[in-house]
């Protein structure tokens, strides 16, 4: 095998290594997104898996499952939800904090930002 074939196949290797790596845990954004999305349909369990150790153990304390409706009910506005845009993403190490905008159903709009950290590879809630 010459040695720019070599080159050109280990080159495809790296390419194709470092995009899988890109594809591990969706970014601190998307996870934002789909855990507003479970609070605005009224999915409480499944709000849970979107936070942290330390915040499961503080909601657990604060009543479980009616602490996570009460902490969805006031950002959801009760589910009238329309979208939640994503302003702005920064990533330090393990910790991230997103900034977005709540739109709702009767054409308000509310800011906010949440903080995440990465625990077992994936991003999750932590206030």
């Amino acid at each position: 095998m010459s040695s720019r074939k070599w080159f050109a196949g280990a080159g495809l290797i790296v390419a194709v290594s470092l995009a899988l790596i890109g594809c591990g845990s969706p970014k601190p954004g998307a996870t934002v997104k789909a855990w507003t999305s479970a609070m605005n349909s009224g999915e409480y369990s499944k709000v849970e898996q979107f936070l942290s150790k330390n915040m499961l153990a503080q909601s657990k304390e604060a009543g479980g499952t009616d602490a996570i409706k009460m902490m969805a009910d006031m950002l959801t506005k009760n589910g009238q939800m329309t979208e939640l845009e994503v302003t702005s993403e920064t990533i330090t190490d393990d910790r991230a904090n997103v900034k977005f905008t709540v739109h709702y159903k009767d054409g308000s709009t509310e800011p906010g930002d949440v903080n995440l950290i990465k625990e077992d590879g994936s991003w999750k809630v932590n206030f």
